[in-house]
C-alpha cells in the first residue's frame, strides 16, 4: 500500500538540507538537523533546528535512548547529512550519505 506523498514533509527536508550546508559553511563539522512536526491539526507547522551530533549525543539519552544511540553509530561517518524528525508519533532518524546541494565535503 502507498502512502500519500507528504509535500510539507517533503519541503521540510530540503530546507533541513540547506540549514545543514549553513552550518557546514559555518564551520561545524557534524551539524544535525532536527524537523519538529508536533501538532496533527497543523502539518504544515514545521520548526527546523541545526545541532551539533555531540550536543544531541549528550543530551537525548535522557528523553529518548534510541535516537541518541543512532546518533552515535553515524558519529564517525564522512559526509553524512542526518535528520531527525520528531512528530506526534515518535521520533525517526533519516541518514543521507552527501548532500544533493554540494556542500558537505566543506570544511
Amino acid at each position: 500500500m502507498s502512502h500519500p506523498r507528504d509535500e510539507a514533509l517533503d519541503a521540510a527536508l530540503d530546507a533541513a538540507e540547506l540549514a545543514y550546508c549553513r552550518a557546514r559553511g559555518r564551520g561545524d563539522l557534524d551539524p544535525v538537523v532536527k524537523v519538529t512536526r508536533m501538532d496533527p491539526e497543523a502539518p504544515d507547522w514545521i520548526e527546523i533546528a541545526v545541532w551539533s551530533r555531540v550536543v544531541l549525543i549528550n543530551t537525548l539519552p535522557q528523553r529518548c535512548r534510541g535516537v541518541a544511540e543512532m546518533l552515535q553509530d553515524g558519529a564517525d561517518a564522512d559526509d553524512l547529512l542526518t535528520i531527525v524528525v520528531q512528530t506526534w508519533n515518535g521520533m525517526t532518524v533519516i541518514d543521507r550519505h552527501g548532500c544533493s546541494r554540494g556542500c558537505a565535503n566543506k570544511s
